[in-house]
């Protein structure tokens, strides 16, 4: 669990294997708008259709974590 008031992220899986090459990313930081953020899970591999975009490249953070980077 992240400490109390730190900021938290999920990430999809290409997004673990491309930042975190075989490491377990869970607890690791990364950056996101020059905010570090602590990797709290990994979404589960979806990969992409001709119709729907591949989630294994998102990053989910929480609302007002984002709305304090915009």
């Amino acid at each position: 669990m992240p400490e109390a008031g730190s900021r938290s992220a999920v990430i999809g899986s290409d997004v673990a294997t491309n930042l975190f090459r075989g490491e377990s990313p869970i607890g690791k930081r990364i950056k996101i708008a020059n905010q570090s953020s602590q990797v709290i899970g990994v979404l589960e591999k979806q990969g992409s259709s001709m119709w729907i975009s591949s989630e294994d490249n998102n990053i989910i953070i929480p609302i007002r974590e984002f709305l304090a980077i915009i």
